[in-house]
């Protein structure tokens, strides 16, 4: 896989694949992951790429996973969503939290792994989903994947005034899988990062990006794998999105689009 950001050679991820044999024995954190984020800001591929490999190579929890995500957009390197779901496992082995959420959206998708929502549901479960256990396996599977699919949608949706604007915070989605019925809020601690939004134009912001998530979950439920209806329970389960936004600048005055980032809830949220 070519380093995408120099648009030459550069350096590649070919070397992640051969290092799955080694044991899972290590540390779940590790310095390289954060040295490549820091690149990654700086659009500088070639180091982002090199100190992921080396952190791999170190078998560093944190590594792994941010090679997952890597792989999963494309950043620095060429999309390849099943060697992601594979980082995704290795991470959570080596005690990465933030990686189940992100290897039960593969279940559930069938990428990388036999797609199942049995599977994608225990996953989600010990990510941190339903923490009451109201809903089965399956029906959590079923919303986790939705959640996962609505994810990738989110950047491209939202609208460029409201990243360059910044904004973070939870937002909820209350939804019940045998009917469909869903509700999409913002949790308390939603704000945006500029003062220059007040009055009707933050109430204007608030409502387009509840919109942006309530469409590409709508738009999830078209292309995640059709459920067995007759195995979906109609229990509410709360799936919680926490977004940060924000537009940073890069070497040659562009924006980065690698700001945007996704977080997994904590466990008992």
């Amino acid at each position: 896989m070519t380093n995408a950001c120099t648009g030459g050679a550069g350096r590649t991820l070919a070397t992640l694949a051969v290092l799955f044999s080694a044991g899972v024995s290590a540390s779940p954190q590790g310095p390289h992951a954060q040295t490549a984020l820091e690149a990654l800001r700086r659009s500088d591929c070639q180091v982002a790429v090199e100190n992921l490999n080396k952190g791999i190579a170190a078998r560093e929890a944190d590594a792994f996973f941010w090679a997952g995500r890597f792989l999963d957009a494309g950043a620095c390197v060429g999309i390849d969503k099943p060697q992601a779901a594979e980082m995704f496992d290795v991470a959570v082995q080596l005690g990465n939290e933030r990686a189940r959420i992100e290897l039960g959206g593969k279940h559930g998708l069938g990428i990388g792994f036999p797609q199942s929502y049995e599977m994608a549901g225990e996953v989600f479960r010990s990510a941190g989903l339903d923490p009451q256990k109201r809903s089965s396996r399956y029906s959590l599977g079923y919303a986790g994947t939705l959640r996962a699919a609505a994810a990738e949608q989110l950047f491209a949706r939202i609208p460029g005034d409201l990243i360059h604007a910044g904004f973070s915070g939870e937002i909820y989605v209350d939804f019940q899988s045998a009917s469909g019925k869903v509700n999409v809020r913002l949790g308390p601690q939603f704000a945006m990062r500029t003062d220059a939004r007040t009055g009707s134009n933050l109430r204007r912001s608030r409502v387009e990006i509840l919109n942006v998530v309530e469409d590409a979950w709508a738009d999830a439920m078209k292309v995640v794998p059709k459920p067995d209806a007759a195995k979906l329970d109609n229990e509410l389960i709360t799936i919680p999105i926490r977004i940060e936004a924000e537009a940073s600048p890069i070497v040659g005055g562009a924006t980065s689009l690698f700001s945007f980032r996704l977080f997994s809830p904590k466990k008992g949220e």
